[in-house]
């Protein structure tokens, strides 16, 4: 009797272990799969869908840390529309502002989402997507 206690001991701790790292693997194979299908996509995006005309590029400090999105929208890998998007941001998402452009008379901001996943949470949007919270100014001092 006292063996087969023991054993029971030895054995539902092994079982959870093997649960948990099984569960860590296939979420781990669900994100190669993502990348990797992402990463294709990227490498055969077609040079004709980007415009050859000049862009101006001009890269602003952001006034404001956080925004709100105000609309769903798309997160962008660069500030172009015609490049691929990474993510579907859904409105009343708190995001940060790391950086912001103008490009082609449009100002885009680099933003991230504080997500505890760190896979496509950081990329491009509009400014029409995006409300800036006011009381989370940025001091030219920091």
């Amino acid at each position: 009797m006292f063996t087969v206690f023991l054993f029971l001991i030895v054995l539902i701790p092994c079982l959870y272990f093997v649960y948990t790292t099984k569960q860590k693997s296939d979420n781990l194979k669900k994100q190669v799969i993502l990348l990797t299908k992402q990463n294709n996509y990227i490498h055969n995006f077609k040079n004709d869908k980007v415009k050859n005309e000049s862009i101006s590029i001009r890269y602003e400090s952001p006034k404001y840390k956080n925004g709100i999105i105000i609309k769903d929208c798309s997160l962008y890998i660069a500030p172009l529309e015609d490049y691929p998007q990474i993510y579907k941001l859904q409105e009343n998402t708190k995001v940060d502002i790391h950086d912001s452009a103008q490009i082609n008379s449009e100002i885009w901001y680099e933003i991230s989402i504080p997500y505890t996943s760190k896979i496509n949470t950081k990329g491009w949007i509009k400014e029409d997507f995006i409300s800036v919270i006011e009381n989370e100014h940025i001091n030219e001092n920091e």
